[in-house]
C-alpha cells in the first residue's frame, strides 16, 4: 500500500478550507487495533462476502464527536463515480439524500462499496485515494472544523441493494445495512453500532 503523502494531506486540507471549513491535523501514529475484527477480514482492504459482525455492537450507532456524545441520526453514502463518500451524521436531512449543515459527522471515503468487511488498524497505511476518514463539528462561532488524524475502523456491510427508491429529484437511491466501529487517534471521536442508510446513486 502507498503511504499517505504530505501533498495528499495538504491537498485535502485546501479543498476543505476552500469549502469554508477550517482544518485540524493531529499526530499520525499510534498503537492500536480493534478487538472486534470479524474472522476472515483482510487488513486494509475489503473482504467480499465476509459479513459476520463478530463482537461489533448491535445497538444503533452512536458515540462521541469532538468529545460530545452523539446519536447518529442519518447514514448516507454518495456515489461520486470514482469513490463512495460515507457520512454518519447527528442530524437527519429534511429529504432523502438532502444536505445538512452545522451538524457533527464522521466521514469515510472508499473506492468500493460491497457486501463484506473493511478493517484497518490505527498504524496501518492505506492508499489515500482509496480509503480516508475524518470528522467534522461546528465551532462556537458557527463555522465547521474538519479534523484529520490517524484512524481505525471495522465496517461490515451485511446488505447492499441498488435502486430501491427515488430521491426528491428522481435519482435512484439504494439501501445499505451493517455495523461500524471507528475510532480516531486523538481520542475525541469514536462511533460504534448497527446502521441502516441510503446510497445516493450518481
Amino acid at each position: 500500500m502507498k503511504n499517505i503523502s504530505l501533498f495528499s494531506v495538504i491537498a485535502l486540507s485546501l479543498v476543505l478550507v476552500g469549502a469554508g471549513c477550517s482544518v485540524t491535523t493531529t499526530g499520525t501514529g499510534s498503537e492500536g487495533g480493534s478487538s472486534a475484527t470479524p474472522t476472515g477480514a483482510v487488513e486494509g482492504a475489503w473482504a467480499p462476502g465476509v459479513v459476520t459482525k463478530g463482537s461489533l455492537s448491535s445497538s444503533p450507532v452512536a458515540g462521541t464527536i469532538n468529545s460530545v456524545p452523539v446519536t447518529i441520526a442519518s447514514v448516507s453514502i454518495e456515489d461520486w463515480g470514482d469513490k463512495f463518500q460515507w457520512k454518519f451524521s447527528d442530524t437527519a436531512p429534511a429529504k432523502t439524500c438532502g444536505f445538512t449543515s452545522k451538524d457533527s459527522s464522521v466521514k469515510f471515503r472508499s473506492a468500493e462499496l460491497m457486501e463484506g468487511t473493511f478493517t484497518k488498524q490505527m498504524d496501518t497505511k492505506v492508499d489515500f485515494n482509496e480509503f480516508s476518514a475524518y470528522y467534522v463539528y461546528t465551532k462556537e462561532d458557527g463555522s465547521p472544523n474538519s479534523v484529520n488524524t490517524s484512524w481505525e475502523t471495522t465496517i461490515v456491510v451485511t446488505d447492499y441493494t441498488e435502486n430501491v427508491s427515488k430521491d426528491a429529484f428522481g435519482k435512484n437511491v439504494g439501501s445499505v445495512e451493517g455495523y461500524v466501529e471507528m475510532t480516531f487517534q486523538d481520542g475525541k471521536t469514536e462511533i460504534a453500532g448497527a446502521f441502516k442508510g441510503d446510497v445516493c446513486e450518481k
